[in-house]
């Protein structure tokens, strides 16, 4: 009789199965950890462009801005406008995560970014904004339009304040 050591086909199958489910479980919190982070990253760029618009408005009396150069805001160094050159002086840019990002939308000062991939955008308005409700009025809103983006502002801390869950919807984030 042999005395052979080893694993049978059975034992490997149950560590591989226990192994799949592992990964299916902790896939998606790494992927909203990761969505989290981004925006994370994002924000404070954002309320740098926000800011700067106010201030050029109290300044000039209103948010008509065509050279991004006099904010005094810059992109980051890696990111692109439409057509893959830098963003020097551009009110528009983007990068491989954030697929539209704009300073000084139709001239009302507010500031947003797009995941078109994932379906939702990071919007910031001016506490005077006359295209926007009240309740939009010096906010960050996480605008979702599909389940998954309602997870990732959900998972953002937003508080549902307009719309609804099942299609479009808008989250305070502040």
């Amino acid at each position: 009789m042999r005395n052979e050591k080893g694993f049978t086909l059975i034992e490997l199958l149950v560590v591989v199965l226990i192994i799949g489910i592992l990964a299916g479980i902790a896939l998606p919190q790494y992927r909203m950890a990761v969505t989290k982070s981004r925006v994370a990253s994002i924000l404070p760029l954002m309320r740098r462009w926000k800011d700067a618009l106010m201030e050029y408005n109290l300044q000039h009396g209103n948010y008509e801005v065509n050279d991004a150069s006099i904010l005094g805001v810059n992109w980051p160094s890696d990111w692109k406008n439409g057509i893959g050159n830098p963003c020097e002086n551009s009110l528009y840019c983007k990068n491989d995560y954030w697929d539209d990002c704009t300073a000084n939308e139709v001239g009302t000062g507010y500031v947003y970014c797009n995941n078109y991939n994932l379906g939702f955008g990071i919007y910031m308005y001016q506490p005077d904004d006359p295209d926007m409700d009240e309740i939009y009025h010096d906010k960050v809103i996480c605008d979702a339009n599909n389940a998954v983006a309602h997870k990732v502002c959900k998972a953002l801390g937003g508080e549902l304040i307009d719309g609804g869950e099942d299609d479009w919807g808008s989250y305070s984030l502040n």
